[in-house]
């Protein structure tokens, strides 16, 4: 995670840049606030723990929460995903358990 702008503690609004490496596997915990994010680079597939469909996301795709959401979220294909979000208050990203 790279840090753009603004303040991820207390609440504040702001910027960030996420990577993640071809195939990775985990999840994003949103705030309890506002939480946008936009695809800027390569394939990710998303879906919320209250649904059974994925959503594969492509460059331009837009996400979004206004309140505490956990996705699980892959980056599928042979490239890195980069994704630019933007939140009020912090956010977290785990990479999945590996069962080896």
């Amino acid at each position: 995670i790279a840090f753009l702008w603004g303040n991820p503690q207390n609440e504040q609004l702001n910027g960030s840049l996420v990577k993640l490496p071809a195939g990775f596997e985990g999840e994003v915990r949103t705030p309890d606030s506002t939480f946008r994010a936009i695809v800027i680079e390569g394939q990710v597939n998303l879906r919320t723990d209250d649904e059974t469909d994925v959503n594969s996301l492509t460059p331009g795709s837009m996400f979004s929460s206004a309140g505490n959401v956990e996705y699980q979220i892959e980056c599928q294909g042979g490239n890195d995903c980069i994704i630019y979000v933007r939140s009020k208050g912090n956010f977290k990203v785990t990479h999945a358990a590996s069962s080896d």
